[in-house]
């Protein structure tokens, strides 16, 4: 058996750079990629403005539901891919539904260097001594200027991408793509708990907005005043209302409460159902009563270690930076964790919680939730290595996400 040395060794750098070298020698010249990408809006519209330039592959939708907005990326790779797609123009024709339509061609609107699988461990192992990762990064990725929404009330079906670009003086086709359309009406049911928390955990890279109602349904019969899982509901239906908004004749046909419990949510969200279901005035004051929820922001409680997971409920509703950054807020709290520490080891714990130590465990269960998240979500580790090189970030946030692989596991949140 082969054995490596043990992360963050000179030995283990100089190894990892050899064999970065090596891969760079043995680079073709840059090349298009002759498969498109098929991004979600907010990728290129929220998620990367919040990042570095280089960033984990965007993950790709495997089904799309009305409402939902795409936009058609290329990519490049092999020596010199960095500037290789500069003056890309993007054009795509869709045909959904025996319908046609085009994205015009246009020069690219934002581009992204992408960086190689399994970099963010390495890298996260090296940040904790001060290295680098010497890894390359592997390719870049533009996307076109203009998006293409799903139509309203879309059927069963599929889109199909025909995509071609201008570059350096030539006319390239590349392969044709198909991405199924499911509608609202189909939207599969959960069948077990497992099943249910898969999607939940995945939701931030593929969202499936088509199957809230679905989902609300589920956690009405399995856990209906859970917190976490309606702070999720909530920002989903939010970050996702143009399909929401389209939920109204699905949620009319959901048993009783599962029907209140996402009226309550839509409502929570500010999200108006375009055919909502008819109510009695007891129905009303029942929604009315459903779904409130505390500000996860906001750390002034007795209790802000429970803010962690509904932020993090945001995050996989969402896919935005606003909670991770939040979370790793927290992290000026080490003072007040190593306190925590001490007293544990004294056996001096007090007998109920004082500001400080609601800080440090507070402290204790972000570090563990961002470093599970770093190792196990590629979006979570762009935003958590946004934030560590973000000169706004404060010094003591930025030591505490250099070293997140360094700790001890702790038994609270996470992924």
């Amino acid at each position: 058996m082969l054995t490596l040395p043990r992360l963050g060794s000179p030995a283990l750098l100089a190894f990892l750079t050899a064999h970065a070298l090596f891969a760079q020698s043995k680079q073709s010249p840059a090349s298009l990629i002759p498969e498109p990408f098929i991004l979600l809006d907010s990728v290129v519209t929220e998620q990367w403005p919040a990042m570095l330039p280089d960033v984990n592959v965007p993950a790709q939708p495997t089904t799309l539901a009305s409402g939902q907005c795409i936009r058609v990326g290329v990519g490049a790779t092999g020596a010199g891919f960095e500037h290789f797609l500069d003056a890309v123009a993007i054009h795509a024709a869709v045909t959904a539904s025996n319908a046609h339509a085009e994205i015009p061609l246009q020069p690219a609107a934002s581009s992204k260097l992408i960086r190689p699988e399994g970099s963010d461990f390495v890298e996260g192992a090296l940040a904790a001594g001060g290295l680098k990762n010497p890894l390359p990064i592997s390719g870049v990725l533009a996307v076109s200027s203009s998006r293409w929404c799903v139509p309203n009330g879309a059927q069963d079906g599929s889109a199909t991408f025909v995509v071609d670009v201008d570059l350096h003086g030539k006319h390239l086709t590349l392969h044709k793509k198909t991405i199924a359309i499911l509608s609202i009406d189909s939207a599969a049911a959960f069948t077990d708990e497992k099943q249910f928390g898969n999607w939940l955990q995945s939701y931030d890279r593929f969202p499936e907005p088509g199957r809230l109602a679905a989902a609300i349904n589920f956690l009405a019969a399995d856990r209906p005043d859970d917190p976490n899982a309606i702070q999720f509901f909530v920002s989903a239906f939010a970050h996702d209302a143009p399909t929401a908004r389209q939920l109204g004749p699905s949620i009319a046909k959901l048993p009783k409460h599962a029907k209140l419990l996402a009226l309550a949510v839509a409502s929570n969200a500010h999200v108006t159902l375009d055919q909502p279901p008819a109510l009695s005035p007891e129905d009303q004051n029942v929604v009315a009563s459903l779904a409130t929820l505390s500000n996860p922001y906001d750390m002034s409680s007795g209790q802000t270690w429970k803010n962690l997971d509904l932020l993090w409920s945001e995050f996989l509703a969402t896919g935005t930076r606003k909670p991770v950054a939040a979370i790793a807020q927290t992290l000026q709290w080490s003072s007040d964790y190593d306190a925590v520490l001490r007293m544990k080891a004294q056996g001096t714990l007090p007998p109920e919680l004082t500001p400080s130590l609601i800080r440090g465990l507070t402290f204790g269960a972000a570090r563990w939730s961002l470093g599970s998240f770093q190792k196990n979500d590629p979006l979570a580790a762009d935003y958590i290595r946004a934030l560590r090189e973000d000169s706004a970030t404060p010094d003591a946030v930025r030591r505490a996400l250099a070293n997140l692989n360094t700790q001890s596991p702790a038994a609270s949140g996470g992924r």
